[in-house]
């Protein structure tokens, strides 16, 4: 269901829109709680490591959190606009820019592991963990990075329910592995 903005109450439009994106945000860092909890297990090293790769993920997450504001701001002035095939082919190029600027730094981040992990500070076996953490995360990037921005299309749009359904779900899924 979308919202609306001009007809009706604009305050309850917005919460009915933050409710649902903060709680899929919440999921979203929560990720790497439950991850800190369960790697806490292990070790002191395994711990640091966790800890190395964080650093890493958060500046990786952070730059897709800046494509999908801009490809929200974009998407959703063209459906404000009532401009539906500008939105669609916005939103189709900025999936496939998603996805092929998360292979290439999945790529490049799994290639460069050792080399700017010690530039980082890291040594001896925590970069054997860093890897060991570092490699499955690279290698899901993409779909991750992808979902943030198709998410971030749909809730500009006005359907804000789906995307965070999915990130809770995703959320599910990491516990049940960890």
């Amino acid at each position: 269901m979308t919202t609306n903005f001009l007809d009706g109450s604009t305050n309850k439009a917005m919460i009915s829109m933050s409710v649902p994106i903060s709680i899929g945000m919440l999921s979203t860092f929560l990720f790497q709680v439950i991850d800190t909890y369960f790697v806490g297990q292990l070790g002191a090293e395994q711990l640091a490591a966790l800890s190395f790769a964080s650093t890493v993920y958060f500046l990786l997450v952070g730059l897709f959190i800046g494509l999908t504001i801009g490809v929200s701001i974009i998407v959703g002035t063209a459906f404000g606009e009532t401009d539906f095939q500008k939105g669609k082919c916005a939103n189709s190029i900025s999936i496939l820019l998603a996805l092929l600027l998360s292979v290439i730094l999945s790529g490049i981040g799994i290639i460069s592991i050792k080399p700017l992990f010690t530039i980082l500070g890291a040594s001896g076996q925590i970069l054997d963990y860093i890897a060991s953490y570092m490699v499955p995360l690279y290698s899901g990037m993409p779909l991750l990075m992808v979902s943030l921005v198709a998410g971030g299309s749909l809730r500009s749009t006005g359907i804000v329910k789906a995307p965070e359904i999915i990130m809770g779900i995703g959320g599910i899924i990491n516990l049940i592995f960890d």
